[in-house]
């Protein structure tokens, strides 16, 4: 071998050695983020845990695919069966019975592109002190009221809903005990996952909004309702103003909100309900399409009144023709 050719073989196997040592290995997925943070301390529970990772995930066969896990301090599972996978995100919705202080903690198994897969924990921790504080003025609260709800898709402001369904809620109220007792009767809507009732405050309900209250998916299409002890401001929140409540349902196919609706009103029994603040508006409960319909009735009357004022009153008499101006 001639000296030029073994140069051109060191020079040419150097190269490859550097292109091989350059190229990237295969990488398993590797958590890069998570909300509700590993660690951190919130005042709230969210209403979903969502994890994101360094590369896209897979869903495999049953058993093998991307799980997440999550268990109160109860050591109770408190998420959905179903983990949602797009792309390098998953997530899945929380469903709890209560909302509790303390240490929350998160697993997940998994499936990277490369097939291997990918398992971790990490806690977080819920401080709700700063909130729990109920006014002085509630604490005399009491009677009872009949809350209703009618839920239709696509129903999520701002967010792609079910094209049809709905659901029907009824939510009795006993201000005396913070007892709420509830059933919701669906149509045309499968597999829920997971159910709320939101603060309407926000835009768009997404998956990132905050629990306001936990429906227990028992009372979804049962015979007997479900009775729950909340926590007596919300209690109090919900009836005093409940136009700005709004039950929602997440199912499989629309994990951000299937349907969504507002509460109102549709009776009340020995009701004392102390005045809010003046910050806090008080809603008389009737829904916005009523309010709209008497205030047009209103509008209407008025009109209708004005005119008829116009109309009785004489008309002057006409200019009469002077007679010198006759042919």
């Amino acid at each position: 071998m001639s000296v030029k050719r073994f140069l051109a073989l060191v020079v040419l196997t150097a190269a490859a050695l550097v292109t091989w040592s350059a190229a990237p290995a295969s990488a398993h997925a590797q958590l890069i983020g998570s909300d509700p943070p590993a660690g951190s301390t919130i005042h709230a529970l969210p209403e979903a845990v969502t994890l994101t990772f360094s590369d896209a995930l897979v869903t495999t066969g049953a058993g093998e695919g991307n799980h997440i896990t999550v268990v109160d301090p109860m050591r109770e599972i408190i998420s959905a069966a179903h983990t949602d996978v797009n792309g390098a995100v998953a997530s899945t919705v929380l469903s709890p019975s209560m909302v509790m202080d303390g240490t929350y903690r998160v697993s997940f198994r998994v499936v990277s592109t490369d097939g291997h897969p990918v398992e971790g924990t990490y806690t977080f921790r819920i401080d709700a002190s700063a909130a729990s504080a109920v006014p002085e003025a509630d604490l005399a609260a009491s009677g009872h009221a009949t809350l209703s709800v009618a839920a239709t898709g696509p129903g999520i402001p701002g967010g792609k809903g079910a094209p049809s369904g709905q659901a029907l809620g009824t939510f009795e109220v006993d201000l005396s005990t913070a007892t709420v007792c509830y059933s919701v009767v669906t149509q045309g809507i499968s597999d829920v996952t997971a159910a709320h009732v939101h603060s309407t405050s926000t835009e768009a309900m997404t998956i990132s909004d905050e629990i306001y209250v936990p429906v227990d998916l028992d009372a979804i299409d049962k015979a007997a309702p479900v009775c729950a002890d909340l926590r007596r401001a919300d209690v109090v929140a919900l009836v005093r103003d409940p136009g700005r409540y709004a039950l929602v349902l997440h199912t499989r196919s629309y994990p951000e909100g299937a349907v969504s609706g507002t509460f109102s009103t549709i009776a009340t029994a020995n009701l004392v309900l102390p005045a809010a603040s003046s910050s806090t508006p008080v809603s008389n409960g009737l829904p916005l399409w009523l309010k709209v319909a008497l205030g047009g009735v209103v509008v209407v009357g008025v009109v209708a009144a004005v005119t008829g004022l116009r109309s009785s009153r004489p008309r002057p008499a006409g200019p009469v023709a002077d007679e010198g101006d006759e042919g």
